[in-house]
């Protein structure tokens, strides 16, 4: 991060990577809390924020990959997170 005193401050390119990184993560975390697990839009966005600090590259990856597939499965929505999602519905009852 580059700052002048009473300027601007800019990101420096190394910033602007983790910067991106930080909101894949996040974004990746959100989506999965979201739309897999069915948890509230704003408590899924507290958890995001700190799950996206302490799970590895590797672990990220691996469940972007498996939102990917789940979600764009070319035989449509798996029928045991429609059975997850209606097991949900029942609980709240």
């Amino acid at each position: 991060m580059t700052h002048k005193r009473y300027g601007s401050v800019e990101l420096t390119p190394e910033g602007e990577k983790l910067a991106r990184d930080v909101c894949w993560r996040h974004e990746t975390l959100h989506h999965f809390l979201v739309d897999i697990l069915n948890v509230e839009p704003a408590v899924a966005e507290e958890d995001a924020c700190q799950m996206e600090h302490v799970l590895s590259q590797t672990s990220l990856s691996t469940l972007a990959k498996f939102i990917e597939f789940v979600l764009n499965c070319p035989l449509g929505k798996p029928e045991w997170l429609t059975g997850f999602n209606y097991y949900l519905e029942q609980d709240k009852r």
